[in-house]
């Protein structure tokens, strides 16, 4: 994996910091202040390395862990049926279909259903000259 451009710490420069703090007994601002890192940067290594081992001082994927749910045709179709048809709020459509409301929210405005139109039509504007 690439390092990161603007990176303070390689994997060594990680290793020496724990190093430091383990077994030198460094304390960690001071740990951090030789290494050129904020504080806040020192305890989150040490807590990696504690709760992982060397595994942890190694450079991670910055790809979300979540990334969001597509719906599927049949989903699409039943939810804008509803909206259309029963004219439903997004979280009632939400609980009835079982899906989550900031998904079946950003489908139906994709669809042009965020909000539906009145329905009774404004009165004309009566104009006089």
């Amino acid at each position: 994996m690439r390092i990161h451009g603007n990176a303070r710490l390689t994997v060594s420069g990680r290793r020496e910091l724990i190093r430091r703090i383990e077994e030198e007994g460094w304390s960690v601002a001071d740990a951090a202040l030789a290494a050129c890192i904020s504080e806040r940067s020192a305890w989150k290594w040490l807590a990696r390395f504690r709760a992982e081992g060397d595994a942890g001082l190694q450079d991670r994927s910055s790809r979300p862990v979540a990334i969001r749910r597509r719906l599927s045709i049949s989903d699409r179709e039943r939810a804008s049926q509803q909206r259309v048809g029963n004219r439903w709020p997004v979280a009632r459509i939400a609980d009835e279909l079982g899906l989550p409301r900031s998904t079946l929210a950003r489908v139906l405005a994709q669809q042009g259903l965020g909000r539906l139109p009145p329905l009774t039509p404004p009165p004309p504007v009566v104009r006089y000259e």
